[in-house]
Formats: C-alpha cells, sequence, structure tokens
C-alpha cells in the first residue's frame, strides 16, 4: 500500500511540473528553433547520464523534421569522441571541444541538465553563448546554465527521475510546435 502512495506522489508531482511550464514561453522558444531550422543554422544538443538520453532523443524528434526542411542536428555523445578529450584533456572539455570543432556563428546549443552545474554543461554553454544562441532545460535551482543561457526552461524540482520525465515531454512538445510552425 506505501509504494501505491508513493506513486500516486509522484504522478501528481509530474503533472503538477508539467502543468507550471510556461506556454508562452515555449513556443518562443520553438519559433527560435524554427527560424533557426528554415535559415540553415545547426544545432548541438548535449546532457549527462538520463539527460543525455533526453538529449539524442530530441536530436531524433529533430532530424525528423528533414522531410519539411534540411535539419542539421547533433548530439555531442559519441563514446569514442567523449573519452577521446575525457582522456586526453578532461572531463569537463567533452562538449565545449567539440562545439570548438563544430559550432558556426548563429548555430544554436541545447544543454539538459537537471542541476545545471556539470561543468561540461557549463563549458558547453559558455562557449556557445558566444557564438550563437543557447537554450537551457535544467530543474534544481537552475543551476549556473540558467545564469547563462539566452533561453531558459527550468522546472523547480529536486528528483533526478521526475526531472527527466519531464524534460523529456518538454523535447515533445518542442519538436511538435516546431513542426506546426514550418509546415
Amino acid at each position: 500500500m506505501d509504494d501505491i502512495k508513493y506513486i500516486e506522489k509522484y504522478k501528481k508531482q509530474v503533472t503538477k511540473d508539467i502543468n507550471k511550464l510556461d506556454s508562452n514561453l515555449i513556443d518562443e522558444i520553438a519559433d527560435l528553433i524554427a527560424t533557426k531550422i528554415a535559415v540553415g543554422n545547426s544545432f548541438f544538443i548535449a546532457g549527462n547520464g538520463g539527460s543525455n538520453a533526453t538529449a539524442i532523443h530530441f536530436r531524433e524528434d529533430i532530424m525528423s523534421l528533414r522531410n519539411i526542411f534540411k535539419v542539421k542536428a547533433y548530439s555531442l555523445s559519441e563514446t569514442p569522441t567523449i573519452t577521446a578529450i575525457a582522456n586526453d584533456f578532461d572531463y569537463s572539455e567533452i562538449f565545449k571541444m567539440q562545439l570548438e570543432n563544430l559550432m558556426d556563428q548563429g548555430d544554436v546549443f541545447i544543454g539538459i541538465s537537471c542541476s545545471g552545474k556539470s561543468p561540461n554543461i557549463v563549458k558547453a554553454m559558455e562557449y556557445a553563448r558566444r557564438k550563437g544562441e543557447t537554450i537551457a532545460i535544467t530543474g534544481f535551482d537552475g543551476g549556473e546554465i540558467a545564469k547563462i543561457a539566452n533561453n531558459v526552461i527550468h522546472i523547480k524540482n529536486k528528483s533526478f527521475e521526475q526531472l527527466e520525465d519531464i524534460h523529456l515531454v518538454i523535447c515533445h512538445i518542442l519538436a511538435l510546435c516546431v513542426r506546426e510552425k514550418l509546415r
């Protein structure tokens, strides 16, 4: 019976957080993404752990728009690249160094981080902010990336599991909104 109470509490909190999402903000970010796709800019998406899985999934959702527009979207999660940079330099450089090689002026970096404090996401966000547009999808208190990014979707929640669920919902909503804007 205690498990049922926990399940209900989890569902209630996730639903509450999703309902608090600012639809106008999400629409503005979807406009930005659609505009950047229409003019041919590239997208780079990164996260750690579960957020990395969300980044990969979001990249695939963005790439599914290719039947409408040519889309250049990349997840910065290739294991050989990450391990080479981590081994030869430092783990905190794994995303920034990829951006240094790939990102052009005006491109977009999307950092997904529950805490917003992961050094590798922070460094990538700082670099990307100087080159183009940045979007942070974060939780907890927003962390450093919420202070750096041009655009921030912040969920005030401290549960990694709940945040990962909500972040994926946000990415799905963004992808659907972008698809409609590009039609």
